[in-house]
């Protein structure tokens, strides 16, 4: 594989995971670790509000001129879903955040339009393993070195670790959607040292954020991706190991 191919889709992968997880941004934004909940919310009004949705408008805009076919062959499952999210934003009691967020669910088609245009399937596994592992490396050094960023300021989360996400829960979540995505993409895994350091890394993070929910649904992930292995008699097992453990991420 030439590696050189595949840096714009690794910087693409490190951009959607920053825009679904708000990784690095809302840490920056709260100036570092902070007690929890909206009453100890910190006003910003700097330039990283409005940086996140011009990447985003930048992705729909690409897409479109670059993927449209890939962008119109979205399932009818998921327009669905994208005009519902779109619906709550009229009741929701934060609209700025509601309109903001629900930008973010736009750049999960767009993203993969792109990527299933210019990239085939060991490719994008191979953009978003590096992708996973520079986010979980970067978690790992805030928490280690930067600990006002990377560690829990709240009493009750008092040393847990949250790396570049502003909520320990958030690193769990993170670790588990790296963990099940490498699972989901590479089944003969063994073959790739990468991707199996990969999870070690995740697991360890997820350890250390000390979600109790995000290491029930990594144990789960982990007993499947086992199970579809071993006693599985579907011969493309790829499918069982994509569906299953997607399952797992959406529950």
């Amino acid at each position: 594989m030439r590696y050189y191919r595949i840096v714009p889709g690794i910087a693409l992968a490190i951009l959607l995971i920053v825009l679904t997880t708000n990784a690095f941004i809302g840490l920056i934004k709260d100036g570092g670790a902070r007690a929890q909940g909206l009453h100890n919310a910190i006003l910003y009004t700097g330039v990283l509000n409005i940086i996140p949705v011009i990447a985003v408008f930048l992705l729909i805009v690409s897409a479109s001129f670059f993927a449209r076919e890939e962008v119109l062959r979205l399932g009818v499952y998921y327009k669905i879903m994208i005009v519902w999210a779109a619906c709550t934003c009229f009741w929701a009691p934060e609209k700025n955040i509601a309109i903001i967020s629900f930008s973010y669910i736009l750049a999960i088609p767009a993203a993969s339009a792109l990527f299933v245009k210019y990239f085939d399937g060991d490719e994008i596994y191979e953009c978003f393993k590096f992708a996973v592992i520079f986010v979980g490396t970067m978690s790992f050094f805030w928490a280690l070195f930067i600990p006002d960023y990377g560690i829990a300021a709240d009493s009750e989360h008092d040393g847990l670790w949250q790396g570049v996400f502003t909520h320990k829960n958030s690193l769990g979540m993170y670790s588990v959607i790296a963990i099940a995505m490498i699972l989901a993409l590479k089944p003969a895994l063994y073959k790739d040292i990468y991707g199996i350091g990969a999870i070690g890394l995740h697991f360890i993070l997820l350890i250390k954020s000390g979600s109790s929910t995000s290491m029930l649904a990594a144990a789960l992930m982990c007993f499947t991706y086992i199970f579809t292995n071993i006693f599985s008699n579907v011969r493309d097992s790829s499918v069982v190991h994509q569906r299953l453990v997607s399952g797992f991420v959406v529950v």
